[in-house]
């Protein structure tokens, strides 16, 4: 069975609301982007949701998943890909500091450009 790696930073985290139906019982482990997107918060629900731009300075806080190619198939379909976010292959550093390539979901510039900014790159941390 082929396996890829998959970075989450939003609502596909361990325990947030896309995890248990994705992801479940699997956990991430934890890693981290270089600084080189924008992550905004939108959606009016819970926390909403946040969405990763591709030019920026903030280095985002996620987790990486090892899955298959059925499960990459079911969250590119919950991403909306190709046509709402765009899956991309990046390098992330996970907390043992080695690096790996992993995909990612992308949303296109400009698409939210007055939703607010999280600044900590990190969806799960409380807002400031």
């Amino acid at each position: 069975m082929t396996t890829e790696l998959i970075f989450v930073y939003g609502t596909l985290r361990t325990n947030a609301r896309n995890w248990t139906r994705y992801l479940a019982p699997q956990c991430g482990r934890a890693a981290t982007t270089s600084p080189i997107f924008t992550m905004r918060r939108v959606g009016s629900f819970e926390r909403g949701y946040p969405i990763l731009e591709a030019e920026g300075t903030t280095a985002i806080h996620g987790e990486v998943f090892e899955v298959d190619s059925a499960t990459l198939e079911s969250i590119d379909q919950l991403e909306g890909h190709p046509t709402w976010y765009q899956r991309q292959m990046i390098s992330v550093r996970p907390n043992d500091n080695t690096e790996v390539e992993a995909w990612i979901y992308l949303m296109p510039k400009g698409q939210y450009p007055t939703a607010p900014l999280i600044e900590s790159g990190n969806w799960l941390a409380p807002d400031p």
